[in-house]
């Protein structure tokens, strides 16, 4: 059950990573996005993740929560990219994905 516990509050904190990621982009298309408020945000959503993710590496291998991260965000970055901000994969960035996918499942099969 804990295991259980620990990878869903890895898999919120690598959502909540990509949402920082999000606000971050949206600054950058602002017309002032030194000043924009978007970036103050993302970095306390970065600062409250970092404190997340330094309880579960205390409860998990760094390479089991590495494995988790980069799933998430690999999936959930590719999702933000062409549905929120509507940008188009290339044939070639979705191999890369698929290849990326499946490399990541084969690190948990072997860890």
């Amino acid at each position: 059950m804990l295991k259980i516990i620990i990878f869903l509050v890895a898999t919120v904190l690598t959502a909540s990573t990509v949402l920082g990621d999000i606000l971050l982009k949206k600054a950058t298309l602002s017309q002032k996005p030194a000043s924009s408020i978007l970036i103050i945000a993302a970095a306390l959503i970065w600062g409250v993740s970092a404190y997340g993710w330094f309880w579960i590496l205390k409860k998990m291998e760094f390479l089991d929560a590495g494995v988790i991260f980069s799933m998430g965000a690999l999936v959930l970055g590719a999702l933000v990219s062409v549905f929120i901000f509507k940008e188009h994969l290339a044939f070639a960035e979705i191999i890369g994905l698929i290849l990326a996918v499946i490399s990541i499942f084969l690190m948990v099969e072997f860890v």
